[in-house]
C-alpha cells in the first residue's frame, strides 16, 4: 500500500489544476484567453501523462511552457533561422568514432561553462548559442571564463534579427570579427530588442580575436571526437518532447529536414546520449540540460542534431590585448 500511495502522489504532483498552475508560474489571463490556455494546458497535461505511462526512458513534466500550443511555444522560445544558404564552407576532418564506453561532460567544469541562462520569450537562442560557445572556447584557450552579453548580439548583430531569430555562426563570421564582446553586467539581458549600446559597455574580449568559425562533419563519430576537446554549438529541432522534457534520455523525436533552435553540446556517452546545454533557465529539464538519444533513423539524426554542422569560434592571433 505504501508503494501505491507514493506512485499516486507522484502522478498527482505532475498535474496541478489550471488554477494551481497559473499561481505557481505567475500567469494571469482574462476571459477567452484564460479559457483558451486552459484547454491547451489540459491537452498538454494529457500528452505528458500518456508519454510517461509509455515508459520510454525519459520523463516529461509540467513546466513554464505547458500552457502553450506547440506552434506558440516554437514561435516564442526558439529562434534559429532556416537559412537555405547556410551550407558548410569548411569542415575539420575527424577520424573514427571514439572507443566504446567513452564519456565526456564539460558541464561539470565551472571554470569552463557558466551557469544556465534564460532567453525568456525572445527568439534569441542563436545569441545564447553563440555566446555560450564563445565563453567556453575563450576560457579553455586563455584561462578566464567571462560572462558575456547576449543582449549585445540581440541589439547590435545586424547579421541576424534579434528576437525574431538568427544564426549563431553569423556572429562569428560577421559581428564579432570587428566588435569586442561586452560583459553581461554592463549590458543586461532584457529579452527584447533595443538600440545598440556596444559603444558604452565594458568590453571583456576586445575585437580582433575572432576570425570566423570552424565546422566539423555532421556525424556521430565526428561530434563524439570533437567533444573530447571542447563544447560545440549545435542545432536541433525543438518539438513537443523539448517542450515538456523533465529528465532521462529523450527519444521519440519526429524526423525534420531542418532546425529551429541553437544549443551547446557539452558531452556524451558513446553508447547512449548527447548532453546539451539549453537556454530556458535552470528549472527546465535536468538543471537546464537535456540528454538526447544518439540512436535515430532520421537523415538529420535525433532531434535533427545534424541538420547543421556543429561549430565553434575560430581565433586568430592572441597578440590581441585581452
Amino acid at each position: 500500500m505504501k508503494v501505491i500511495f507514493s506512485l499516486v502522489s507522484a502522478a498527482a504532483a505532475v498535474s496541478p489544476s489550471w488554477e494551481e498552475y497559473k499561481s505557481q508560474y505567475g500567469y494571469n489571463f482574462n476571459g477567452d484567453q484564460d479559457s483558451e490556455y486552459e484547454v491547451s494546458y489540459a491537452a498538454n497535461v494529457a500528452m505528458i501523462e500518456s508519454s510517461n505511462a509509455a515508459q520510454q526512458g525519459f520523463q516529461l513534466g509540467v513546466n513554464q511552457f505547458t500552457l502553450f500550443s506547440l506552434a506558440e511555444f516554437q514561435a516564442g522560445f526558439m529562434g534559429e533561422d532556416s537559412d537555405a544558404d547556410d551550407l558548410p564552407s569548411f569542415q575539420d576532418e575527424i577520424g573514427d568514432a571514439v572507443a566504446a564506453g567513452s564519456t565526456q561532460d564539460w558541464s561539470t567544469r565551472t571554470d569552463i561553462v557558466n551557469p544556465i541562462k534564460d532567453q525568456g520569450a525572445c527568439g534569441s537562442c542563436w545569441a545564447f548559442g553563440a555566446v555560450a560557445v564563445y565563453e567556453t572556447e575563450f576560457a579553455m584557450t586563455k584561462g578566464t571564463l567571462h560572462n558575456l552579453a547576449e543582449q549585445q548580439l540581440v541589439d547590435c548583430d545586424k547579421g541576424s534579427a534579434g528576437c525574431q531569430g538568427g544564426l549563431s555562426r553569423n556572429s562569428f563570421s560577421g559581428y564579432y570579427k570587428t566588435q569586442g564582446a561586452c560583459t553581461q553586467s554592463s549590458y543586461a539581458y532584457t529579452a527584447t530588442g533595443s538600440t545598440c549600446s556596444d559603444s558604452s559597455c565594458t568590453v571583456a574580449i576586445p575585437a580582433g580575436l575572432v576570425i570566423g568559425y570552424s565546422e566539423i562533419t555532421a556525424t556521430t563519430a565526428a561530434l563524439q571526437t570533437a567533444l573530447l576537446s571542447r563544447p560545440l554549438k549545435v542545432s536541433v529541432y525543438g518539438d513537443s518532447v523539448w517542450q515538456g522534457y523533465s529528465s532521462g534520455i529523450a527519444s521519440d523525436f519526429e524526423c525534420h529536414p531542418g532546425t529551429n533552435h541553437a544549443v551547446m553540446a557539452v558531452g556524451f556517452d558513446s553508447d547512449s546520449y548527447w548532453k546539451l546545454r539549453n537556454s530556458w533557465g535552470g528549472k527546465w529539464g535536468e538543471g537546464g540540460y537535456i540528454r538526447v538519444t544518439q540512436t535515430s533513423s532520421c537523415p538529420t539524426g535525433p532531434t535533427s542534431i545534424f541538420g547543421r554542422t556543429p561549430i565553434y569560434p575560430k581565433f586568430g592571433s592572441f597578440d590581441v590585448s585581452v
